[in-house]
Parts: structure tokens; C-alpha cells; sequence
């Protein structure tokens, strides 16, 4: 069945928080690995030597020699899209669209080319919450 729209806010929040749990056990297993990367390498922290040396690290950033800012929220977006519509289409018993027990090899296979495709441009998040991390 359909989850009811009003859990919808829920369901975000949830995710948004989950997010930002996760990128602090990130950060509290990679904390020392950080402070002795930048020691060595004579990185100030919070300089922009100190950003680039672990961009995308805890979390997904854009390629800025291929798209900006809007056009990588555009890009996952897109691909958010594409992979929900997958998964919808495969789990739909009743169209038989999808072999039965095919589903997970579609899916794999679908985010498998998403990332060979944007992997490159944006890290392919394919999760708006990640993506809107804190």
C-alpha cells in the first residue's frame, strides 16, 4: 500500500536526520585520520587546503569543472527520479513488468549505469537527504 501524505513530513525529517547522525559517526571514525592528514601536510584547518584535501569525504560533492551548484542539484535530482521510477516499475506486481524475482538485478543494474553515467559529474548520491545534509 500507499504510505498516507501526512507521514510524508515524517519520513523527510527522518532521513534528514539520519543524514546528519551518520555524517557525525563519519566524522568522529575519521577525525583522527584527519587531524594527522593535515599535520603532515601542514594544513591549516578550515582553510580551503583543509576542504579540498577531503572534499566529497563526508559527502557528496559536485564536479565543478562539469556543473554548478544548481545544475548538480538538477543533475540528482534527475537521477532520483529515474531510480525511483525503476524501483516503482519493478515492484509493481501487477503490471509484470519485471520478471518475478528479477527485480533486484534491474535495480542493481539501474544504479550501476546511474553511476557510471553521473558518478563522474555529481558522486551520484541518488538521495535528496543526503545530498541536503547538514
Amino acid at each position: 500500500g500507499k504510505a498516507p501524505a501526512e507521514e510524508a513530513p515524517l519520513y523527510i525529517g527522518a532521513q534528514c536526520a539520519g543524514a546528519f547522525v551518520a555524517a557525525g559517526v563519519n566524522y568522529a571514525i575519521f577525525s583522527a585520520a584527519i587531524v594527522a592528514h593535515e599535520a603532515a601536510a601542514g594544513i591549516v584547518r578550515g582553510s580551503a587546503a583543509s576542504a579540498a584535501s577531503y572534499a566529497g569525504a563526508f559527502g557528496m560533492l559536485p564536479n565543478a569543472a562539469v556543473v554548478g551548484a544548481a545544475g548538480a542539484l538538477l543533475a540528482e535530482a534527475y537521477m532520483t527520479s529515474i531510480l525511483t521510477f525503476i524501483i516503482l516499475g519493478a515492484g509493481d506486481a501487477d503490471a509484470a513488468s519485471v520478471p518475478a524475482g528479477a527485480q533486484p538485478a534491474v535495480i542493481g543494474a539501474a544504479v550501476a549505469a546511474l553511476i557510471c553515467t553521473f558518478g563522474p559529474v555529481t558522486g551520484c548520491g541518488m538521495n535528496p537527504a543526503r545530498d541536503l545534509r547538514p
